[in-house]
């Protein structure tokens, strides 16, 4: 009997093996205890997927040419112990063969061969899984992370309103206190367009510059994104609640309206032509205008004017907004004509859901709550303030922003009472939303007045493989190392195992010579039966039954040497 095999080729897989079960045991616990990446290895998986694809295919593909070496290891091993103790034929040796080297052969026998294509099959399936275990993957992850909320606790800039406190003009946009002055553009712009025409809330982009467009009203709610919470790292999205007031405001038509235009006499008549009016009266809760602020001017399409007005200073109380148009001054602005709207505030707290990706956020009113500051009053003089600086020769840009989007109301409902109601209602709402928001900002960025709140987030995360991955390579892990070490064990760490390796070409040349010419001579006398001759051919069958074993030469040496019963059969050939 030959010596055993070398202890390090026995053993040599031992590390590999220990790497990949590691490796294995690890993606099971990040998957079950819902490890992560880091945010930065995350952006290296978004910019660089081309790269990292290449990584994946290069460690996938060793980490399964690792299980697959272990087995045919285990298979030349094992193999090498019954060849040392037992007679074989030279197709399974040819059989090892192929195997060790994970090729086909088809010069073998059907069965051998059928054996040969499943292992082949077999071999691919460890780098595969690999592949799908290790990629990593981006997904969302949900955690709490702190958001600065605008407060209300220093009311030094409302009730400025501007004169002392210069609003700021920066690159994320304009924060004042004075917004009837500053965003009056922008809050009539978003005004006129405040109803969909296809039904519902028109999208509307926030005040500043940061690009966020609301999906919903705002309800003055929102301030915040994109302004204070950059420290929000790889956000995807994040939910946040935030108290405000839920505004609404209920408008009808009053015949009995005791707001309305008076002609200024005639010294007030202008080089134009164009006739001027004071508004007069006074409003349902017994507030009104007065003074030359209330001036309003004739222009081409005619005139009208606008009031706010409250007779208290809590939320609760009432608040009214009437129009009011000139007889005879035009048909444009006739829908307004005696149209008041009662406006009421109640404390809300709302859902806010930003999606940074697509910089977009949506509110909605989530549950009555409760405010220590009453902010209406600001609201309610950042109307009229807009009002008084209304006054225009060529065109009232309030009374085209109520127009443009009773037209809106009008595309999906048709003209009537009904749809003017509407649009000059949704109109209203949207002034008042947006000078929520311009007070709430101003109150983050100016005055730095905030309260901490929490934000649920979802930010960008790697995770590695899907579960189903994972949990097959650990079961393809855990069968490979078990047949070999079960082998390993069997045999006794493969004691009895050759040194003549049938895998190593020069082992078999050499270990044939030494057994002299019984096989040669064997495979003659195969051959001159059939009346042929010995061909060198790879699928040569009867060459291939020849059974032979491991011995020694008779100068001691390991040989490949003719079983003794197919030694007996050629001698009595």
């Amino acid at each position: 009997m030959a010596d055993s095999a070398s202890t390090w080729e026995k053993y040599l897989i031992i590390p590999g093996l220990v790497l990949d079960t590691i490796l294995a045991f690890t993606l099971l616990g990040a998957k079950v205890n819902h490890w992560t990446a880091s945010s930065k290895f995350a952006e290296v998986v978004e910019k660089d997927r081309t790269t990292i694809g290449i990584v994946i295919q290069i460690v996938s593909h060793i980490l399964g040419m690792i299980l697959v070496t272990a087995l045919c290891i285990t298979i030349n091993l094992s193999s090498r112990v019954h060849f040392a103790r037992r007679p074989f034929s030279l197709d399974s040796a040819k059989f090892v063969n192929a195997v060790y080297g994970v090729r086909f052969d088809w010069a073998l026998p059907w069965p051998y061969l059928v054996a040969l294509m499943l292992f082949i099959v077999f071999s691919l399936f460890p780098g595969a899984l690999w592949a799908g275990a290790i990629t990593p993957v981006l997904a969302a992850k949900d955690s709490t992370k702190p958001l600065a909320l605008p407060s209300f606790s220093n009311l030094t800039g409302l009730n400025d309103g501007g004169a002392n406190i210069p609003a700021q003009h920066t690159a994320q946009g304009i924060f004042t206190y004075d917004p009837a002055s500053d965003l009056w553009g922008l809050i009539l712009d978003a005004a006129k367009d405040a109803s969909d025409r296809n039904g519902g809330t028109s999208n509307h982009a926030k005040l500043d510059r940061t690009g966020y467009i609301y999906t919903t009203r705002s309800y003055g709610a929102g301030a915040s994104v994109g302004l204070v919470d950059n420290l929000l790292d790889q956000v995807t999205s994040y939910m946040y609640n935030e108290t405000g007031y839920l505004t609404e405001a209920l408008c009808v038509y009053n015949a009995t309206s005791e707001f309305g235009l008076e002609e200024v006499p005639t010294p007030f008549v202008n080089d134009f032509g164009d006739t001027f009016y004071l508004a007069r009266g006074s409003l349902p809760n017994g507030a009104g205008p007065f003074g030359l602020g209330d001036l309003v001017v004739n222009g081409p399409h005619g005139a009208v004017a606008m009031f706010a007005g409250s007779n208290a200073s809590d939320a609760s109380s009432s608040h009214y907004v009437a129009f009011a148009e000139a007889n005879d001054t035009g048909e444009l602005y006739s829908t307004l004509a005696n149209m008041q709207c009662e406006v009421t505030f109640e404390p809300f707290d709302f859902s806010v859901t930003v999606n940074v990706t697509n910089h977009s956020i949506s509110v909605l009113p989530w549950g009555p709550a409760i405010l220590s500051t009453n902010l209406s009053t600001f609201s309610y003089q950042t109307i009229k303030a807009i009002n008084d600086l209304e006054p225009s020769v060529w065109t009232h840009a309030i009374g085209d922003a109520f127009i443009n989007n009773i037209a809106n109301v009008e595309a999906l409902s048709g003209p009537s009472n009904a749809s003017n109601l509407q649009g000059v209602s949704e109109s209203l709402l949207s002034m008042l939303d947006n000078i929520d928001e311009a007070y709430a900002a101003a109150q983050l960025m100016i005055l730095h007045d905030t309260n901490l709140g929490s934000a649920n987030v979802k930010s960008v995360a790697v995770v590695f493989g899907s579960p189903g991955y994972i949990y097959s390579i650990l079961i393809v892990d855990i069968a490979v190392c078990a047949i070999y070490f079960i082998e390993c064990f069997r045999t006794r760490r493969w004691l009895h195992a050759s040194k003549l390796n049938f895998i190593d070409i020069k082992s078999v040349v050499v270990g044939a010579s030494m057994g002299g010419h019984a096989i040669a001579n064997k495979a003659k006398s195969l051959h001159s039966r059939r009346a042929s001759a010995w061909q060198a051919a790879d699928d040569d069958r009867l060459v291939g039954q020849i059974r032979v074993r491991l011995g020694k030469s008779y100068e001691g040496e390991v040989a490949v040497i003719l079983d003794e019963q197919e030694e007996y059969l050629l001698r009595h050939a």
